[in-house]
């Protein structure tokens, strides 16, 4: 007997869920209202989230990878461009003074030998 009561009791309560069901299926229309009229944001997955940190991630690495690279390209660059100016201008440099200073040794030896000279030839000592 308490099995026929209690399906009895279910009954009547199943079909007040299937009538609020109906009820609920057709919405009134009305018109869109602005937060409805925008788009409708995509909702996410955890998958995608993940798919999309790794994106990310990876996309981060291959930019840090790159500009690490470019930059020790651009730095060896640099100092080879930076060497090889140094070393031409100090070439220069070096050069320039060796002419300086050679041409200044040889202006003053033959200064020397001119001053001298009068002296050592015999027309000067017999002018004493």
């Amino acid at each position: 007997m308490t099995n026929i009561v209690s399906l009895d009791r279910e009954r009547p309560y199943k079909q007040q869920q299937q009538q609020q069901h109906q009820r609920h299926r057709k919405p009134k229309e009305r018109a869109p209202s602005a937060e409805s009229r925008q788009r409708p944001k995509k909702l996410l997955t955890t998958y995608h989230h993940h798919r999309k940190d790794q994106i990310n991630s990876s996309s981060k690495t291959i930019s840090k990878t790159i500009s690490k690279t470019n930059s020790n390209t651009t730095s060896k660059t640099i100092r080879k461009t930076i060497s090889k100016t140094i070393s031409k201008t100090i070439s220069k440099t070096i050069s320039k003074t060796n002419s300086n200073t050679t041409s200044k040794t040889i202006r003053k030896t033959i200064s020397k030998y001119q001053q001298q000279a009068p002296l050592a030839t015999p027309a000067a000592m017999s002018a004493r």
